[in-house]
């Protein structure tokens, strides 16, 4: 039979493409339904049993009645079918179902490509089909802008408005549009709101998810397989357990980078012939790291036939200061993104809804009037005012004519002012065991398992599957949505709230210490046995036992749910989650074991807030001078290093280095106590980069060189993780810079170049940036601004789509300087400015030297030597006042430089010129000198040069000679860079 169509008018089915057509219409079935269906027609006339279908459908899974029942009654619905007069599908009481209609079967014809795909994101039907009325331009425009997509121009639209205001209804029906047309994809996550961050790309894994398991899901899975592993990790009920075993080992170390790019990558590969409607609802409850995939898809500049569609509540996007609001103001000042709003509907419209739901009737045509009034236009208000005035008989059908039973004023004066009351008085229509159901079904979400909610009652799911089903059958306050299918394999149904403001409602109607149980026992039913769904459940079940005032589980799963977004390289996330884990251990009883707890949440909590707020941001002190507190009072502890640790970066971040040297030597002095190699590869990172600021070059080396021998990259790789960087990464880095300092400028920048490769092994994006901010400076040390612009786009790039504002601003210093050296001095300076204050402002005073002298670089090149000559002194000071004196030599030369070249454009009298040589030589000497003392020779080449082209100038070509002939001699390697080219030309001169 895979080769032959099912033909029962007006329908047929089509095996092959697992789709059914009402004629040249589409009718959208889910997967198990589409099986049920087939299996009663391949035994059309014959009783099929109740356990020959579980069996047939659902071979592995434990099947209640219930869910059975459901499953049939979506079928009937969509085949439009009547239980009480079966027109396909008769019940044969307590035995099974038989397909009654004539069945013939024809043959396949394959020339032509199949005629559309179905978005297996649709659920039940309802009853009755939600009736549109003035959504006209809107589903044009959407039409529209998916015309676009489909022509290869990716399109991200926003629908906006309040709540009822229609936009999953509009979203619906243009997704039922779309999936009549040719080669149309659809899929469709949920945000869903939570006390505290949720799990990062929640909504995104939903609908990738949904997409795998449609009909020919597999191609699909195995594009991700291809092009995105790293999501096909976090999906691991997609594929068997050798096969995720074998991309668990492909994604290790992934970073947060490399999952957007292969997202965006693999839905470029997936819409090359195939157009993706991708929808993402509620954005205003999202997680960043979902915006931020939203914002990377909607940048790529690419061809793709994808159309992004997301719905949010502007009021809630404002409120909260949600990120969402930054987002979407970014993506339209550069045309990548459209917002179409929803207004509330005219009076005009009301009336053609009546008129559309009542067809053929005489209604007065006040009653339009009158629902507008009361409801301002709200559709979801306009159709529960209607529901209601026919649940309480003021609208009452007699010998087939649809009437009002009194007068348009008193019915209008009983309708209840809000939604919210509206609302109230459908709940008080509903008997007591279903207001308690639906009260639990509150608690448990938007969208939730039967089985869930039997556990919050303590009823049986065959209940509660029960009560859902029948309200479900009637259109009152739920939808059937399919089925869960939990751990122990049983299949539970699956139900949503028609609109999220009935959950809310009911949600809010329960008294604290009810609310508060429920909370807890779905809570506990999720610790046994979760829905097999593609979200992760920590973050969940931490929200339900946080209401259910069970704070040690709370903390638990907020904690596991931090973890989970570190590994999808979301510290925002993580930083949300574990600030809440701390502020419930604060409710928990003073212990030894809170203690501990706390120590160990604040340790979590600091890599992360290092990455996000930068190095000296209070609440990084804050943190770890806690954690070294908690250290003291519960005595030898493991956290002691890393909170000393992080406290280093503070202090030496804020170039308060003696307090950070005084914490290097105790992480020292810890390292011979515990003979722990760990500790002692620590503590060589923290000195060698502190005696490389301090200017004492030979000995950073010394430290930094230690740390390497003693790094493994295979047994430290997790240190990333704990500690926001990796020491083999930062004593290659700080190791390289004292290398160029020294004189090695060829193995500073194999030292750099280790780095960054160290870095990418570890798979922490912050550790990648790190490293390319350290090649990015060697770079320009070396002179060699082309390569500097290369790795500073990659810089840029990360820094900036992980928000790591500590190391963007320092990148863009570095990018004033590379637009200078090209020429670009004007350029130069609008960046430098602005960057210097930007990095500053995250508490940062360490390298302000550094960029200070930046500044005067480019002030030199765009001729204003008295502003490089004050950024020069403003870099004087601060070294004389915090000590940190690794360009102090640097600085000096530069003023003579610039003192020189003050006279030239100033072309003043020969005193003058003679003062500003006599000034100048001082500075060169000077620059000399303290070039000596700390033996960067580098420094004291550039310095030696300087006072040579102007001894050159006086005539004194053989000191000159003699002076440049004794550095450039100390030299082994780095004779293709700019100094040493220019040094040997410079020699030639003087011979």
């Amino acid at each position: 039979m895979q080769d032959r169509q099912f033909v029962f008018a007006p329908f047929r089915l089509d095996p092959v493409s697992q789709q059914l057509w009402r004629g040249e219409d589409l009718v959208p079935l889910r997967p198990k339904l589409f099986a049920v269906l087939r299996r009663l027609l391949e035994h059309a006339g014959r009783l099929v049993t109740r356990e020959e279908l579980r069996a047939a459908v659902w071979p592995s899974t434990v099947v209640s009645e219930s869910v059975l029942r459901g499953t049939i009654r979506e079928l009937r619905n969509a085949l439009e079918d009547d239980a009480t007069a079966a027109r396909f599908i008769e019940t044969v009481p307590h035995r099974g179902y038989r397909f009654v209609a004539s069945v013939t079967t024809m043959q396949l014809a394959r020339a032509q490509p199949p005629p559309g795909r179905q978005s297996v994101l649709q659920g039940a039907p309802r009853p009755q089909d939600p009736i549109l009325i003035g959504r006209d331009a809107e589903l044009a425009r959407l039409q529209e802008w998916l015309e676009r997509a489909i022509q290869g121009t990716r399109q991200v639209v926003l629908v906006t408005g309040e709540p009822g205001i229609g936009k999953t209804t509009v979203v619906d029906a243009f997704l039922a549009s779309a999936a009549n047309m040719d080669e149309v994809w659809t899929a469709r996550g949920q945000c869903v709101e939570h006390y505290g961050s949720g799990e990062a790309y929640l909504p995104v894994l939903e609908a990738l998810g949904q997409l795998c398991r449609q009909p020919d899901g597999e191609q699909v899975v195995a594009l991700l397989s291809r092009y995105a592993p790293t999501w096909l990790a976090q999906m691991p009920g997609l594929i068997g357990d050798a096969e995720l075993e074998m991309v668990q080992r492909r994604v290790q170390g992934a970073t947060r980078e490399r999952m957007l790019r292969e997202l965006a990558e693999a839905v470029e590969a997936l819409t090359a012939a195939t157009t993706l409607v991708l929808v993402l609802e509620d954005l205003h409850w999202s997680d960043y790291s979902t915006l931020d995939l939203v914002s990377v898809l909607a940048q790529r500049r690419s061809p793709a036939r994808l159309f992004l569609l997301g719905t949010y509540r502007p009021a809630d996007v404002i409120v909260s200061g949600h990120p969402l609001k930054g987002m979407k103001q970014e993506l339209r000042v550069h045309e990548q993104c459209e917002e179409l709003p929803l207004r509330v509907l005219t009076d005009v419209e009301v009336c053609q809804y009546l008129a559309v739901r009542f067809p053929r009737q005489q209604l007065p045509p006040e009653l339009g009037q009158a629902i507008y009034r009361s409801t301002e236009g709200n559709p979801l208000f306009m159709v529960n005012v209607v529901d209601y005035w026919l649940s309480q008989k003021v609208l009452v059908e007699t010998a087939g004519h649809w009437q009002l039973t009194a007068r348009l004023e008193d019915a209008a004066a009983g309708v209840p002012e809000s939604l919210r009351q509206m609302i109230e008085k459908q709940l008080e229509r509903l008997t007591a065991e279903e207001r308690r159901m639906l009260e639990a079904a509150g608690v448990a979400g938007v969208e939730f398992s039967t089985a869930a909610v039997a556990a919050g009652l303590s009823e049986t799911a065959e209940r509660v599957e029960e009560w859902c089903e029948g309200l479900a059958a009637q259109g009152r306050f739920l939808l059937a949505g399919g089925m869960d299918v939990l751990a122990d394999g049983t299949a539970t149904g699956r139900y949503g709230f028609i609109h999220g403001l009935y959950q809310q409602v009911l949600y809010e109607r329960l008294a604290p210490a009810r609310r508060a149980r429920l909370h807890h026992r779905i809570g506990e039913w999720g610790e046994e046995g979760f829905s097999a769904r593609v979200k992760d459940p920590a973050a969940e079940l931490a929200m339900h036992f946080e209401r259910g005032q069970d704070h040690p589980r709370a903390i638990r799963y907020l904690t596991q749910a931090a973890d989970n977004a570190m590994r999808r390289q979301a510290p925002h996330e993580a930083v949300v989650l574990l600030g809440r884990s701390l502020t419930l251990l604060k409710d928990l009883p003073d212990s030894a074991d809170r203690a501990q707890h706390e120590l160990a949440l604040l340790v979590a909590i600091g890599a992360p807030l290092l990455m996000t707020k930068g190095y000296a941001a209070e609440d990084v002190e804050r943190t770890y001078a806690r954690a070294r507190e908690l250290c003291r009072q519960v005595g030898e502890s493991p956290q002691l290093l890393p909170a000393l640790a992080g406290l280093f970066r503070f202090y030496f971040v804020r170039a308060d280095f003696q307090t950070a040297r005084a914490l290097a030597e105790q992480v020292l002095r810890l390292a011979e106590h515990t003979r722990d190699p760990l500790v002692f590869l620590v503590a060589h990172s923290l000195l060698g980069a502190l005696f490389l600021s301090l200017g004492e070059f030979a000995a950073g080396r010394e430290h930094l060189e230690k740390g390497i021998a003693l790094y493994d990259p295979r047994e430290h790789r997790f240190m990333a993780s704990l500690y926001g960087d990796d020491p083999g990464v930062t004593c290659h880095c700080f190791a390289a810079m004292s290398l160029w300092l020294l004189g090695y400028p060829d193995q500073a920048l194999t030292n750099v170049q280790t780095a960054l490769t160290v870095a990418k092994e570890t798979g922490s994006p912050y550790c990648e940036t790190f490293a390319l901010d350290f090649v990015t400076w060697i770079h320009v040390l070396r002179r060699e601004e082309h390569a500097a612009q290369a790795s500073i786009r990659a810089l840029m790039r990360i820094a900036t789509e992980q928000e790591f504002q500590f190391l963007l601003a320092d990148s863009r210093v570095l990018h004033g300087w590379t637009l200078a050296a090209q020429g670009l001095e004007a350029e130069g300076l609008e960046e430098v400015h602005p960057a210097i204050a930007a990095y500053e402002a995250t508490g940062a005073v360490m390298s302000r030297p550094a960029h200070l002298m930046l500044l005067a670089k480019v002030y030199g090149k765009a001729g204003k030597t008295e502003e490089g000559l004050a950024a020069l002194a403003g870099a004087r000071a601060a070294v004389d006042q915090a000590g940190e004196r690794t360009y102090e030599a640097e600085l000096h030369r530069l003023q003579g430089e610039l003192a020189l070249e003050r006279s030239h454009r100033t072309g003043r009298k020969r005193q003058v010129a003679t003062g500003a040589a006599a000034e100048a030589e001082a500075c060169f000497q000077k620059a000399i000198e303290v070039a000596r003392r700390q033996r960067a020779r580098s420094l004291e080449l550039r310095a030696v040069m300087g006072l040579s082209r102007l001894w050159q100038q006086q005539g004194k070509r053989r000191q000159a000679h003699q002076m440049l002939g004794e550095i450039y001699g100390c030299f082994t390697e780095g004779f293709d860079t700019p100094d040493l080219r220019e040094a040997q030309t410079l020699l030639a001169e003087l011979a």
